[in-house]
């Protein structure tokens, strides 16, 4: 589905991921460093990127947003999405940064954050649960930063095992004072 609302917080921007985007984020997809944390899909064709973008935009069960950073380098460095919504529950996650030059500065971690202020105050969302393998651990340390906590474990579709957590609106916006200060606007 197409997101309506997009958010920016000083250097970083989440929007709708658009039809220029998807062969960057085919690209990133097939990169076995980033797909080994990812569900296990075969090589992604162009053609299959081009069906599923045009399945996605129907889906209604879950919005991929393009995090944008606005200073250094200027351009489309990642990816994140909510999903799974069920009433005032859903999932977040999906995190890519696929750009090598933006790795290591935060950017899931904004991204992130801007994608769960825009669930929370835009979409009704009151929590967000996540999946994060265990050996991840760059990703394990930002979803602590972010406030989620783990509650449970389950087995990975392919080796080991996936930490799960939950986030709930009231414990997201107390410990993370910049909110004030993200910009929400609708396209």
């Amino acid at each position: 589905m197409k997101p309506r609302w997009c958010a920016s917080y000083k250097h970083v921007t989440v929007r709708p991921i658009e039809e220029d985007d998807i062969e960057k984020l085919r690209l990133w997809r097939n990169d076995q460093e980033i797909k080994r944390f990812l569900s296990p899909i075969p090589e992604i064709t162009k053609e299959m990127q081009q069906d599923w973008y045009h399945s996605y935009l129907k889906d209604p069960n879950i919005i991929t947003y393009a995090i944008d950073e606005r200073s250094e380098l200027n351009r489309m460095v990642g990816t994140v999405s909510l999903y799974d919504f069920e009433g005032v529950i859903a999932r977040a996650g999906k995190i890519i940064i696929g750009d090598p030059a933006a790795r290591g500065k935060n950017m899931g971690f904004w991204g992130e954050s801007l994608a769960l202020y825009i669930g929370y105050q835009k979409m009704g969302i009151s929590q967000f649960r996540a999946e994060v393998h265990e050996k991840n651990i760059s990703s394990q340390k930002m979803h602590q930063k972010l406030g989620f906590h783990c509650v449970g474990k389950h087995k990975f579709d392919v080796f080991g095992f996936e930490d799960d957590f939950i986030l709930n609106k009231d414990f997201f916006e107390k410990i993370h004072d910049f909110l004030p200060e993200v910009r929400l606007f609708e396209l």
